[in-house]
């Protein structure tokens, strides 16, 4: 319940952004889909920063902006960003800063990675539920005092973005007939030891 109220309410903040001729530039995060965890004790999501051809590129000199993720699949364990900090602010969200009104990063056309984020796998790993277990959050540009919600040019200018969301990330379920075939070895195995005995 807890899980389908947070989708709902990201989904509403995704829906309140208002598409912008200027906007060149989108969020996209790897892997995604069902990922398979079979297997697997962490996975690591890389996030990009697609600059479309409209745009010769970005000269980004600062970055504000949020990612949430399952606690109940995952539990963070670090991240590496290309510029700026990424920081735990509650049990299932993580706030990435950047800013260098001197330098600043540039973003070319294409996908630009920005920073990679890994997570423990919480045992036992459940189905794939169809929900994304990690995502960055869709936030309106601004400019002025309040920069939080922004990726902020070199000319100043506040870019709107749409969020992004990351794998499901889950177990392949075994299926009923390798259940049953399990069960009739054990049972077989079992019929053998006794018949030994005899």
């Amino acid at each position: 319940m807890k899980k389908t109220i947070k989708r709902a309410a990201l989904l509403f903040a995704a829906s309140m952004l208002v598409a912008s001729a200027a906007q060149a530039a989108s969020f996209s995060v790897a892997p995604t889909g069902s990922f398979d965890a079979t297997g697997l004790t962490s996975v690591t999501f890389d996030v990009f920063l697609d600059v479309e051809p409209v745009d010769v590129g970005y000269n980004v000199i600062a970055w504000d902006f949020d990612f949430w993720f399952d606690s109940t699949e995952l539990a963070y364990t670090g991240s590496t960003m290309t510029a700026g900090t990424l920081a735990l602010t509650s049990p299932e969200n993580l706030y990435a800063n950047y800013m260098d009104l001197v330098g600043s990063t540039m973003l070319g056309v294409g996908s630009n990675l920005i920073g990679s984020v890994s997570f423990d796998l919480l045992m036992p790993l459940q189905m794939w539920d169809g929900m994304a277990d990690f995502a960055v959050l869709s936030q309106l540009g601004t400019t002025g005092a309040d920069l939080r919600g922004i990726l902020l040019d070199d000319m100043m200018t506040g870019v709107q973005f749409d969020g992004a969301e990351g794998a499901d990330v889950g177990v392949v379920p075994i299926p009923g007939a390798a259940w049953l075939l399990g069960t009739g070895l054990v049972g077989l195995a079992g019929l053998r030891r006794k018949s030994k005995k005899s």
